[in-house]
């Protein structure tokens, strides 16, 4: 255990590295996840390449996936944003900050721990707060007695390289909603599914798609808007998004095996519980806390990527565009030309049970595209 510490996660701050070239996130996750969910400040540039840059006073969103340390911007599929009134989905165009349910934030009312990050938005006063397993993010907001409050889903948004090609959403029943969201960008073929369990029942759906109103509950297209309203006085919602490069099924498997009817707070725990036992691996000792700090949370940036990318059912998209099933974890986002002289190296001592499905990985890659990977 790092030294004068009562837990390693106390050494551990996300928001180190998320100002001027940092290109890392701040948000939810835990080591290895394949969700990694953290808020979105809707800037195009190299510097927001994580999707979120500390000198941004705007969140346009909390998206489920997003890359750490790269050079590249990417991912940031599935973004939510909780919303009071009736928002103009309208709106096409890259400027998202321009959208209703932007918001302005302060680091004041900021806070993020290993498996936790929460903040209050300023418009509307809404609580925010986000967790998450290994494929599903859990989200929590708290909203002002008497608001009607209602739930932004923005599969319109992208930042830098990435755009959308194909997109869904399903409403199944007043509590759960599906799609998917696929994308050309740094990823030439990118596909996510998704599942959202909300803790209240729907009261009203509506959904835009490039730009126009639909007035179904299914809707298809390629940028797509939905906002769904709950009950007047409705004070807290939880939302469970599990996601899955597959198929929707695989999504919903996510949440039921990995969330089940545990609590935001359950999922909290594991999540904090997950980071600690895997950075007490390590003991540092230095002769001040700011090593420490520094130290811990570097340890906990090479536990980042890369990721667990097979479903809860084992299965992904591969290389070669086919869908496989694999009775191991499938890992990506290896990042190798970045990370293959240190970080790989130092996962064979601190990460020895993950070895051989990651080599494997590598190894799948090959077999489904003729080549290693390079990234």
């Amino acid at each position: 255990m790092v030294q004068d510490s009562t837990s390693v996660n106390d050494n551990v701050d996300p928001f180190m590295g998320t100002a001027d070239h940092g290109h890392v996130y701040p948000g939810a996750t835990v080591p290895f996840g394949m969700v990694q969910l953290s808020p979105d400040n809707g800037t195009q540039g190299w510097d927001w390449c994580s999707g979120y840059n500390y000198v941004d006073s705007v969140i346009v969103g909390f998206s489920h996936t997003h890359l750490s340390g790269t050079g590249i911007g990417d991912l940031a599929d599935i973004s939510v944003m909780p919303y009071v009134g009736t928002a103009d989905l309208s709106r096409q165009g890259n400027d998202h900050k321009a959208e209703d349910f932007a918001s302005l934030f302060s680091h004041a009312n900021e806070e993020a721990s290993p498996g936790y990050y929460s903040v209050m938005l300023e418009k509307n006063n809404v609580l925010a707060e986000l967790t998450a397993t290994e494929r599903v993010g859990v989200h929590r907001y708290t909203f002002q007695a008497g608001q009607t409050p209602s739930m932004i889903i923005n599969l319109a948004f992208a930042i830098n390289w990435d755009a959308p090609v194909s997109a869904s959403v399903e409403m199944e029943s007043d509590t759960v909603i599906t799609g998917h969201r696929h994308s050309r960008g740094w990823a030439r073929d990118q596909r996510l599914f998704y599942a959202i369990e909300f803790s209240e029942s729907i009261s009203d759906m509506r959904s835009f798609v490039d730009g126009a109103e639909s007035g179904s509950d299914n809707v298809r297209g390629v940028k797509i808007k939905s906002q769904l309203t709950f009950a007047e006085g409705t004070e807290q919602i939880t939302m469970k998004v599990g996601i899955s490069t597959a198929s929707v099924e695989g999504a919903k498997a996510a949440i039921r095996n990995e969330v089940g009817d545990k609590s935001f707070d359950q999922i909290r725990v594991e999540a904090s519980e997950a980071w600690e036992g895997n950075l007490s691996r390590v003991t540092s000792k230095s002769y001040t806390s700011e090593y420490d700090r520094v130290f811990t949370t570097s340890l906990y940036r090479t536990m980042l990527a890369p990721i667990v990318y097979s479903d809860a059912q084992g299965s992904y998209k591969g290389a070669d565009s086919a869908y496989h099933t694999t009775a191991t974890d499938r890992y990506d986002i290896f990042s190798l030309w970045d990370t293959f002289r240190a970080a790989n190296p130092l996962l064979t001592i601190t990460q020895p049970e993950r070895i051989d499905d990651i080599v494997n990985s590598l190894l799948m890659h090959y077999d489904e595209y003729g080549l290693l990977p390079v990234w």
